[in-house]
């Protein structure tokens, strides 16, 4: 089984040139392991599809679709991705760089907003990788601060590389997708897709999708939290209602021109944001400018320089909940008090088949989190608690695409099936399945998660709704002979009804 690490059949094996070396992470879908050279050493980081899916000719199209897509743009500031194939045995692969350092998440914390002078020179390089994947036709769609990674590049830090193009839409010059995704089906993450990503259409899907989607992560940086406190109503009801709050009402310090810009890319029409991201870029360096900030990467120091590399386990996005609680993570005690005080929240009718092929234990590049401090030498060694073990449950469901929510004594995870969900050993976790025209609404599935394990959701269409009955037609009614006419006419009704009596027979 996938899942399994002890005795994986993999471990050793020689794929296309490189012998595996040792799993880096894995997910619902399949995992992510490095690989080395024999003979002169290279690196590299290979994404296996499970075997579960590789007769799914959809998935394994979405799952080429991310070294189709990076190998068309070709620009330094996105995951080169160097080969894929199918091994002997149908095992589908390809071959990525191995990138060493950490992700932009590992920045983003909550309560804590990052200055311009700190995010300005890594907005500036996702603008021009995605200029770059827009001007070859690709929109990104789902861009979010896992999938941009910070390296170390020539002495300087936070250089940008961005990864995860699995779900990137291809499109004509007139904005029509090329791809295989049908009308209604809505892939991405919640928090972070434009509202005409989220409202599921094919077509009139372009660059300007992914402006939105980086306005979000602006607003996110600036402020310390997402913009938007729940899911908005449009992900369940198709009226989107997005009026984000203003940036400086939250943190005054925030310069009044880079809110102006924030803003504009969170513009609900298309229309009315920048109209690429070149433009983005040109008004975000015009205003560091202004400010007197440096628009260059600053020079790493000696000891990130030198570092070993270590594994970095992506965590799940957080969505839009503005306590910040990280799906598929405990709550703090006062979101957890919060959640049992109120109604259990509805299962998200948006959510991201991204995850379909994104691993959430994020395998493909190493790095420690830079929040992370070493005690100055001499200094006395501060305890650590010891971290509880978990286990991965990889969700899935037949048919695919089903939303489903883990929920468990101390947090709760919805996502588009297939997912992955991470939660402590021995816990009790209730799995709730549902999709549109399927029966039962829902399918529970209730586990000890003891062990790392495939949790299945099966469902059935619903059955065709009976034809109506047409009613017998009713006999029609005789006509009633005329009265003869009274030989004393009635008096004007004016002079016979009050004002109430008339306003009622009026109306």
């Amino acid at each position: 089984m996938l899942l399994a690490s002890a005795g994986d059949p993999l471990i050793g094996a020689v794929v296309g040139s490189y012998r595996i070396k040792r799993l880096l992470g894995r997910g619902g879908m399949g995992a992510v392991y490095l690989a080395e050279h024999p003979v002169i050493g290279s690196r590299v980081a290979i994404k296996f599809l499970h075997p579960r899916y590789a007769s799914d000719g959809g998935i394994v199209e979405r799952f080429f679709n991310e070294a189709r897509a990076v190998n068309l743009i070709g620009h330094d500031n996105i995951l080169k991705i160097l080969d894929l194939a199918v091994t002997g045995d149908g095992r589908h692969y390809f071959v990525m760089e191995f990138l060493q350092g950490h992700s932009l998440h590992s920045l983003v914390a909550p309560g804590e907003p990052l200055s311009l002078a700190t995010v300005g020179p890594i907005l500036l390089q996702c603008c021009e990788a995605l200029q770059a994947a827009h001007d070859r036709g690709i929109v990104h769609r789902d861009l979010k601060p896992e999938n941009v990674h910070l390296v170390v590049h020539k002495g300087r830090k936070n250089f940008v590389k961005l990864v995860d193009f699995g779900i990137a839409k291809l499109i004509d010059g007139a904005g029509q997708s090329t791809g295989q995704t049908r009308t209604g089906v809505v892939i991405g993450t919640p928090g972070y897709m434009s509202p005409e990503q989220a409202s599921g259409k094919r077509s009139g899907i372009d660059g300007r999708s992914d402006v939105y989607s980086l306005g979000v992560l602006m607003f996110q940086m600036a402020t310390g939290r997402l913009p938007f406190a729940r899911e908005p109503a449009g992900e369940k009801t198709g009226e989107w209602q997005r009026e984000p709050p203003r940036p400086r009402a939250l943190v005054p310090a925030i310069p009044a021109e880079y809110e102006r810009i924030i803003l504009e890319c969170l513009e609900m029409e298309p229309e009315a944001r920048f109209g690429s991201m070149r433009d983005l870029h040109d008004a975000l360096e015009g205003c560091m400018r202004r400010l007197g900030l440096e628009t260059g990467l600053p020079p790493a120091d000696a000891t990130v320089i030198a570092a070993p590399a270590r594994v970095a386990v992506r965590r799940s996005t957080v969505l839009t909940d503005p306590s910040w609680t990280t799906p598929g993570r405990p709550l703090d005690p006062r979101a957890r008090a919060k959640k049992h005080a109120g109604n259990r929240s509805g299962l998200v009718a948006v959510a991201a088949t991204a995850v379909a092929v994104v691993l959430v234990a994020a395998g493909y590049f190493a790095g420690g989190s830079s929040r992370a401090t070493t005690p100055s030498i001499g200094s006395p060694q501060a305890s650590v608690a010891p971290v509880p073990e978990t286990v991965f449950l990889a969700v899935v469901s037949d048919p695919h695409g089903a939303i489903a929510e883990a929920t468990w004594s101390e947090g709760r995870k919805t996502g588009i099936t297939p997912f992955e969900v991470q939660v402590p050993r021995s816990t009790k976790v209730r799995f709730e399945f549902a999709k549109p025209g399927y029966l039962p609404n829902p399918y529970v599935v209730e586990l000890v998660a003891d062990t790392s394990q495939l949790v299945e959701g099966k469902l059935a269409p619903e059955p065709p709704p009976r034809p109506a009955v047409a009613a017998a037609p009713r006999a029609k009614k005789r006509p009633e002979p005329a009265k003869p006419a009274e030989s004393n006419p009635a008096p004007e009704l004016e002079s016979t009804l009050d004002e109430d009596k008339a306003m009622e027979i009026v109306w």
